[in-house]
């Protein structure tokens, strides 16, 4: 996306001063054109393929009528095209394969709890036994299909609603649940809430932003009471465990995405290169 916008900027650019001047000087519509190819050409083979098709595009635009560098052009489109393309396959292999390298490290964090008539879910190494009904805090959990939630456990019965959470002098809040025997529920013993994996992401995102700062939960109840405590290391590092992990499976659906999109591109350039040169 960032690089589309700088070859939009430039093209603009390379078409105003063409447009600007074209008349005053007498630049002819081939003129203009071998020059932007000879440009085309020199970027290319310096592998600046982004510049390389700024300069196509222009003479698309600005020459109209040069017919003969128009198909020197549309040959040379492709080659561009395909080796961006290529460059690109590359990248995303690499950054595939290292995130795949991260992604093993956190399941490796993680271990399984088999539920009892519900599916089971994964959690930080050391949090199996954990009660959410006993133990106060964030308690984070990785569905099998890997979707990420938190489960806020209040140390006080406030009737509580949601969580905010506040390092130094950023805080997030998770939107209010209200009391439903199910995702929001009490007892004399304790009340938890459940949050969603949309309500529950913001919070990972902020946890994972301040991994190295000290971290307060302020549990906020329905009729104005609070209660407070600081998130303990051991919740802190199953929070960015589970949530790295998703962080790592949802990067791991765009490379993949990513690889598709760009060998379509490079079959599509080459398909491409082939008909123009079977028309020359």
């Amino acid at each position: 996306m960032f690089n589309a916008i700088i070859r939009s900027a430039v093209l603009i650019s390379v078409l105003s001063l063409f447009g600007g001047c074209g008349n005053s000087t007498g630049d002819t519509d081939s003129e203009r054109a071998d020059s932007l190819l000879l440009q085309a050409k020199q970027f290319f083979s310096v592998g600046n393929d982004s510049m390389s098709l700024v300069m196509l595009d222009s003479l698309d635009h600005s020459a109209a009528k040069a017919i003969n560098q128009r198909k020197e052009a549309r040959l040379l489109r492709p080659q561009v095209v395909e080796r961006m393309a290529m460059t690109r396959l590359s990248e995303a292999d690499s950054m595939m394969v290292v995130n795949q390298i991260k992604g093993e490290h956190l399941r490796n964090e993680l271990e399984f709890v088999s539920g009892t008539g519900v599916e089971g879910y994964y959690v930080g190494r050391g949090t199996r036994s954990v009660d959410v009904r006993s133990v106060a805090g964030l308690h984070s959990r990785v569905s099998p299909d890997y979707h990420f939630y938190l489960i806020a456990s209040s140390p006080q019965p406030i009737g509580s609603v949601s969580v905010e959470l506040i390092s130094g002098n950023e805080s997030v809040r998770s939107v209010p649940v209200g009391f439903d025997g199910e995702r929001n529920t009490r007892n004399s013993a304790c009340e938890t809430i459940t949050f969603t994996e949309a309500e529950s992401h913001p919070i990972g995102e902020f946890v994972a932003r301040h991994a190295n700062d000290p971290i307060k939960i302020i549990f906020i109840g329905e009729s104005g009471r609070n209660a407070s405590m600081d998130l303990n290391d051991i919740q802190k590092k199953a929070i960015l465990s589970t949530f790295g992990l998703i962080d790592a499976v949802n990067a791991d659906r765009y490379y993949r995405l990513e690889k598709d999109r760009l060998t379509r591109q490079v079959e599509i350039a080459r398909k491409q290169l082939a008909n123009v040169a079977a028309k020359e």
